[in-house]
């Protein structure tokens, strides 16, 4: 969507198809779950971690993640909003979309009753010459007999 943020951690991607929450989380998470995966047990030292450093390395990675949680509710809120104002415009389109095409229908039955007018016109017409030239003939079958 425009205007995300280049460190975003939601891709709209994610929301697409075969949506999945287990994979969603994975990749929310991954790089936090990954480097906790290669914390040694030994310092650069060469003595083992303590269970104070090992407590803080921990809490450590769980600010990490509630901050990615809270970062991410806030992308996905802010991602809401964007379809929600795009539905909104979608809609909008549509209306304008569908009353052109009404207007547009409502044209052409007006036109199509002038056009059937014409015809009954035209109809009546040629009914009314029809019965002209019926008498006419008529006339001078009656003209011809009397001569």
């Amino acid at each position: 969507m425009p205007g995300r943020d280049k460190d975003s951690f939601i891709n709209p991607e994610y929301f697409k198809e075969d949506f999945s929450v287990d994979a969603f989380l994975v990749k929310l998470t991954q790089d936090v779950i990954d480097s906790s995966k290669q914390q040694t047990l030994i310092t650069q030292g060469g003595r083992p971690i303590t269970s104070e450093e090992s407590a803080r390395a921990t809490i450590d990675r769980v600010q990490k993640l509630i901050q990615r949680f809270i970062q991410a509710e806030y992308e996905i809120s802010k991602l809401g909003h964007d379809v929600a104002a795009k539905l909104v415009e979608v809609q909008n389109s549509a209306n304008e979309d569908e009353t052109d095409y009404k207007a547009e229908v409502r044209t052409l039955e007006r036109v199509t009753e002038r056009i059937k007018d014409g015809i009954r016109d035209i109809d009546a017409r040629t009914t009314r010459m029809s019965q002209t030239a019926m008498r006419v003939g008529d006339r001078l079958q009656t003209a011809e007999g009397l001569r």
